[in-house]
């Protein structure tokens, strides 16, 4: 097996980017996590929280510009292959 670090997050084309999987679950699992104490406090399903942010967010991001789609990759590829703080 290679053992030469990857980055976590890079880019791929101008519509993609390669990400690894555990770090792709972890961030579903946290969204996951963020739901279900959601839910808790508004007394609804955390699968219909996560649902709602969901749509909410694809109608959102759907209206941005592809420059304002490139700037905000460029912020995440900045932070997201830091090693996570303990």
């Amino acid at each position: 097996m290679n053992n030469i670090p990857k980055p976590h997050l890079q880019p791929y084309d101008d519509d993609y980017v390669l990400v690894s999987k555990r770090r792709l679950v972890a961030g579903n699992y946290a969204v996951s996590r963020i739901a279900l104490l959601l839910s808790g406090v508004t007394n609804s399903s955390h699968l219909a929280l996560i649902v709602k942010f969901t749509r909410e967010a694809i109608a959102e991001i759907g209206t941005w510009s592809q420059d304002k789609i490139d700037n905000q990759i460029q912020k995440i590829l900045e932070s997201y292959n830091q090693p996570p703080n303990n």
